[in-house]
């Protein structure tokens, strides 16, 4: 796996945003009901079996996932942050937690995450990414992907140094083996663009 970290990383805070936003800026609390519509839109697919969610952050993504989907057997939950895994492993002792590096290629997994991971990485990282993740899911296995859509309200955020299309998130989702669900692929409130694939 790569250590795909040479941008600058700005540390997931979805637990606070979702469950107690009192707690965060006043600038952030609007951000709450925006970030419960992509949590939503993410947790009502089909999850079922083994799955891994890549930059998984404080694991609170891969929580209402599991929370929504009683067929979710185990969630892996992929963070390169230390103080992530350990805020993570705090709140969600029931997941596994594994530094980015530490994914054994070989296990197989029925779904994965890649959630609010690819706008801060280049290029280049981005593909590596996409392409781990599709060696470690089973043929046909699902992958949902979120972006900040480039005409919305979070293309321009801190940390973010790309902005995407739905022509740009396709190609590359396309380039590293992934199949797109056109019928399950969507945008959240004009803010995200959720792309359902399969591997």
């Amino acid at each position: 796996m790569s250590d795909a970290g040479n941008t600058e990383y700005v540390p997931d805070r979805l637990f606070g945003r979702l469950f107690v936003p009192w707690m965060l800026s006043p600038g952030e609390w609007g951000l709450a009901d925006e970030d419960w519509a992509r949590v939503n839109a993410i947790a009502r697919l089909e999850w079922y079996g083994r799955v891994i969610d890549f930059g998984a952050g404080d694991g609170t993504l891969a929580a209402m996932v599991c929370s929504r989907n009683p067929q979710v057997e185990k969630a892996v939950c992929v963070e390169k942050d230390d103080a992530q895994i350990d805020l993570a492993q705090k709140l969600w002792p029931f997941h596994t937690h594994l530094r980015w590096k530490h994914v054994i290629c070989g296990e197989d997994y029925d779904g994965a995450l890649c959630c609010e991971v690819l706008e801060h990485m280049t290029p280049e990282e981005g593909h590596e990414v996409l392409c781990d993740i599709k060696r470690v899911l089973k043929p046909g296995a699902m992958l949902c992907v979120t972006v900040p859509w480039e005409s919305g309200s979070r293309a321009v955020y801190p940390g973010h140094i790309r902005q995407f299309s739905w022509a740009l998130l396709g190609k590359e989702l396309r380039d590293a083996g992934f199949t797109l669900d056109e019928k399950q692929s969507t945008d959240i409130k004009g803010i995200w663009l959720m792309a359902v694939c399969h591997a």
